[in-house]
């Protein structure tokens, strides 16, 4: 299915996806050894992999690199919930597969969620 950043298509979403979760918790430890955990927000990272033909990979690279820094709607698969992320492009890396394909790997983090002292 094609990949959408801000409606703009990019590519083919591929399988599979990475989906992770960065914890921004703190956890002291006393002489002794034992733990205080201080819960805090958490944020999650979401890998998309998508496959694009080599006469528009600079185009989709450049619609991707032009959202470094500010928040995007990312949609991997418009029936698929899970692959629809709201966020901030954190990695771009593009691959050559053969001479008409292009394989373009990146991460998408959202917002902190929950937490506070």
């Amino acid at each position: 299915m094609t990949m959408t950043v801000d409606g703009t298509p990019i590519g083919e979403c591929l399988y599979p996806l990475d989906i992770d979760l960065t914890d921004y918790s703190r956890f002291d430890r006393d002489v002794f050894g034992a733990i205080t955990a201080i819960q805090r927000g958490y944020s999650d990272g979401i890998t998309f992999i998508v496959l694009v033909n080599y006469a528009t990979a600079a185009s989709a690279r450049s619609t991707l690199a032009s959202k470094r820094g500010v928040q995007a709607v990312y949609i991997g698969h418009p029936d698929h919930p899970i692959t629809h992320v709201t966020g901030y492009l954190r990695s771009l890396k593009t691959e050559l597969i053969n001479w008409n394909r292009v394989l373009i790997t990146f991460t998408v983090e959202t917002d902190v969620i929950g937490g506070g002292e």
